[in-house]
């Protein structure tokens, strides 16, 4: 493949070097990218193909160095993992600033548990700053990749004392997260889940609480009758997912208060809306049993005289504010059971093996190493 070499690590007595290199301008190069293609087909979920012939395309791969067994002769290379990084331009802070985004990264089988994925992750960061890029992002990430993200983005936050929270309830101060941006490249989303991650690891300290695999468990032990220590982290949450979900929930709601057979004439314009539609329908099922008791009130309510046109309105924003509320919850939940395993996985990893996490013994935890697919578009 040739190109720059980046850093080389090892892993046991085995030997790996990080190159980069541009995919455009070079056939060689653009013949690997084109195979890189065909393997990325076989391992990424929702697999789209890329214009190989656009400029912007960098390519870094690992590679894992054989000794030759002829004494003189030149080693030969492995391929181990390989990533597919989009730069491009955004105006940032008044200019225009380079970012880059993650669009494809896969670990061969064979090599996966055993911490390439990470080493890849971290080797796009130090390009990214070499290049000079103010930000990385990633797009369309499977869980798998999220939490090695994530794994990776909280031990560098807790490496340099970044984004350290004092309670479970007050979110990070600007100047928290602006330094966060400047040292770690992130997306202030990604910035807020590594605040989360290290608000969880400040609510298990205390009595009672425990984090794992099922989410967040209070046994009662050690805690006052009738205080529920997971509210201020679990508000906090729901206040961030409240805003990274706006149009979702308001179409969550919308559908919800649509009475059963009209049409959604009326409703708001926009290429999302039929899309927060769709994802509504699971939520109209969930609000069936209460629409049926508010229309039996609402029966009654006629029989006497007493209905309201006001009335009649502030029963349908219940029930749409019902569906938001039951969204919002399931959010939630999905949120933080992803956290505990990244947490835990974080702590043991500093703790055992700083230096190149996760090891095959956390790994072997997760159910298959990272592939996401990523859209170009800037």
């Amino acid at each position: 493949m040739g190109g720059d070499l980046l850093e080389t690590y090892t892993v046991g007595t085995q030997s790996y070097s990080v190159y980069c290199c541009a995919v455009q301008g070079d056939a060689a190069r653009k013949a690997f990218a084109e195979r890189m293609q065909s393997i990325y087909r076989w391992y990424i979920e929702g697999y789209s193909s890329i214009d190989l012939d656009d400029e912007r395309w960098r390519l870094l791969a690992v590679f894992e160095t054989i000794e030759p067994a002829a004494e003189g002769a030149p080693p030969t290379y492995r391929l181990v993992s390989a990533a597919t990084v989009f730069n491009f331009t955004r105006w940032v802070d008044g200019g225009s600033k380079l970012l880059m985004r993650v669009c494809q990264i896969a670990v061969l089988p064979g090599h996966r548990e055993r911490g390439h994925g990470t080493r890849l992750l971290e080797a796009v960061y130090s390009y990214a700053r070499a290049q000079g890029a103010v930000q990385v992002t990633v797009e369309d990430a499977n869980p798998e990749f999220r939490m090695l993200r994530d794994l990776t983005d909280v031990r560098n936050c807790t490496r340099r004392g970044l984004l350290t929270p004092s309670s479970c309830d007050k979110p990070p101060t600007e100047a928290q997260l602006a330094e966060g941006r400047t040292a770690l490249l992130l997306t202030d989303e990604q910035l807020l889940r590594c605040y989360e991650l290290q608000q969880l690891g400040l609510l298990t300290t205390q009595p009672g609480v425990t984090a794992g695999p099922d989410g967040i468990k209070k046994d009662g032990a050690g805690m006052a009758e009738g205080v529920d220590v997971e509210k201020p982290f679990r508000l906090a949450v729901k206040r961030r997912l409240s805003k990274r979900h706006r149009e979702e929930l308001d179409g969550v709601a919308f559908a919800a208060a649509q009475p059963d057979g009209e049409s959604a004439e009326g409703a708001p314009s926009g290429e999302g809306i039929p899309a927060m539609l769709a994802k509504a329908q699971h939520a109209k099922q969930v609000v069936v049993r209460l629409r049926l008791r508010l229309r039996l009130r609402l029966r009654l309510r006629l029989r006497v005289g007493d209905i309201t046109p006001t009335l009649a309105l502030t029963l349908t924003e219940q029930v749409g504010n019902e569906a938001r509320k039951r969204r919002l919850d399931e959010l939630y939940t999905e949120t933080v059971a992803e956290y505990p395993l990244t947490l835990t996985l974080t702590l043991v990893a500093l703790a055992l093996a700083p230096a190149l996490t996760p090891t095959r013994t956390l790994a072997r935890t997760l159910t298959r190493w990272p592939s996401t697919r990523c859209s170009p578009s800037g």
